[in-house]
């Protein structure tokens, strides 16, 4: 649990405190808490607490995984130099076919394994 307070320089009214009620509400569901407090000399203070853990907890439940994913990342197994090798062998179409994509991938696929000379990884 965090705690960090906010000193306010100027006295927050009824409607504000509401306003910052309602929103504490809705900011509670994930984790974080908003309080107003007095001291006595009549300063006012804004204290939020932010539980990290249900915070995180959260976040990874709402984070999407979401887009096509790529059939071409099936060719990250091999390097670059192997993959031209197996198209001056099989072909472009039995590639295409092997690793269920298009020819059209299979050919930008030839350009960056080109373009990566010598390197052992894809360059994207």
């Amino acid at each position: 649990m965090e705690i960090i307070n906010f000193f306010l320089d100027e006295q927050i009214d009824d409607k504000k405190k509401k306003r910052i009620k309602e929103l504490s509400k809705t900011l509670k569901k994930v984790g974080v808490e908003m309080q107003i407090y007095e001291s006595e000399s009549g300063m006012q203070m804004l204290a939020v607490e932010v539980d990290l853990m249900k915070t995180n907890t959260v976040i990874e439940q709402h984070s999407r995984n979401a887009g096509r994913k790529k059939k071409a990342q099936r060719l990250g197994c091999i390097t670059p130099q192997e993959f031209l090798q197996k198209v001056e062998e099989n072909g472009v179409d039995r590639v295409a076919e092997e690793y269920d994509i298009s020819r059209r991938t299979v050919y930008r696929r030839i350009k960056l394994a080109k373009e990566a000379e010598e390197e052992l990884f894809w360059n994207e």
